[in-house]
């Protein structure tokens, strides 16, 4: 268990280089707390392009991203990481520690039959079948060609259904591939725990918001530590929605920015572009992730976003002036060409047909906290 356990606090860490850098890279240190929802949109960006634009194979993308990881921690120690910095990553690092612990207490019982196996399996064979063979291979293929390997047959059809987070996972598999269970479990834990620094963030900008400041670390970290140790975070780990775990952390880091970006295109400074880009920046790359690892959530938090927008106008009685439309038009567009371009179908393609099948079932009233 202990190598496994390393694999997530060092994919945490590089998470957290791989923000670090864009934020270094933007000079928005403002959003210090954001630096591993950024890296883990930065990591399934990435690796989404470079395995179906680029056809790369998942142990040469290996390469690349220790390269760029490598690269990338060279230009965050040159410049100076405060205490707090580091505090963050320790942070999120016994997030995850303790989040595992059910693990080891409770071994293979628990980290294997979970809730929901459908789902549990689909996302395994989908890591797996992106591991063993580049797009190439699977590209005009049938299941009847690996009926051998009745993993990878199985696993066709699910390589095109939102597959950002199996990207994300097979990236961290080794040649031998080890204890299968406990890295998809401490996987998921991972990914989970980097919704804590977004919560803190999010929970952080409510405060300055209505005025208030938390007295003493412990008000700060109280309400996020609930929000990801609480019964929500329980039920989505419960229920193995892996691509829903994904996401929540870049969906709330996005909500929060873009509020931020709203006011700075209202506010007496939108006119000097330098001002915004940072903020326009960090608003692309996780609007982009959001929408690669989960674009049926990410649409309807983009709907809720455009309904905010107009009632802020609204309230503050602002006309949109043509730079205000026209920098959240080349967001959109931005955020679409980079999860789209390289996988249509896993993104825009996946939205499309989730729509037109949930068209045809209307769920009961009862069942709508699930369906969601």
């Amino acid at each position: 268990m202990m190598l496994e356990t390393c694999v997530g606090l060092v994919f945490l860490f590089a998470l957290w280089v791989f923000g670090r850098s864009i934020i270094i890279a933007c000079a928005a240190n403002d959003f210090d707390w954001l630096a591993m929802p950024l890296g883990l949109c930065v990591v399934g960006l990435a690796v989404n392009a470079l395995y179906f634009a680029a056809g790369l194979s998942i142990q040469s993308i290996q390469l690349v991203f220790l390269f760029a990881l490598l690269a990338c921690f060279m230009q965050v120690l040159r410049h100076r990481i405060e205490r707090g910095a580091w505090l963050r990553l320790l942070g999120v690092c016994g997030v995850f520690l303790v989040l595992g612990l059910p693990a080891y207490l409770g071994g293979e019982q628990y980290y294997v039959f979970r809730g929901n196996h459908w789902d549990q399996w689909n996302y395994l064979d989908q890591g797996l079948a992106l591991w063993a063979n580049p797009y190439s291979a699977y590209q005009n293929a049938s299941a009847i060609q690996f009926l051998a390997k009745d993993v990878l047959a199985h696993a066709l059809p699910f390589i095109s259904l939102r597959p950002a987070t199996g990207l994300t996972f097979a990236v961290l598999l080794p040649a031998g591939k080890g204890n299968l269970h406990l890295r998809a479990f401490l996987y998921m834990t991972a990914v989970w725990a980097v919704t804590f620094p977004a919560a803190c963030f999010a929970w952080e900008r409510i405060l300055k918001g209505s005025g208030e400041r938390a007295k003493g670390p412990f008000l700060l970290l109280l309400p996020p530590l609930a929000y990801v140790l609480g019964f929500w975070g329980q039920y989505v780990f419960d229920i193995n929605a892996w691509s829903q775990m994904a996401s929540l952390s870049v969906l709330l880091a996005l909500v929060f920015v873009y509020a931020d970006l709203l006011r700075q295109l209202t506010g007496p400074l939108a006119s000097k572009a330098r001002n915004l880009t940072p903020t326009f920046v960090l608003t692309v790359l996780l609007s982009a992730g959001a929408f690669l690892f989960y674009p049926e959530n990410a649409a309807v938090h983009a709907l809720l976003i455009l309904l905010a927008t107009v009632l802020w106008c609204a309230v503050k009685r602002i006309i949109p002036r043509f730079t205000v439309v026209a920098t959240l038009g080349l967001l959109i567009v931005s955020a679409l060409l980079l999860s789209s371009l390289p996988y249509w179908e896993g993104t825009a393609g996946f939205l499309l047909n989730q729509t037109r099948l949930a068209a045809t079932m209307a769920p009961a009233w009862w069942k709508y906290f699930d369906r969601y």
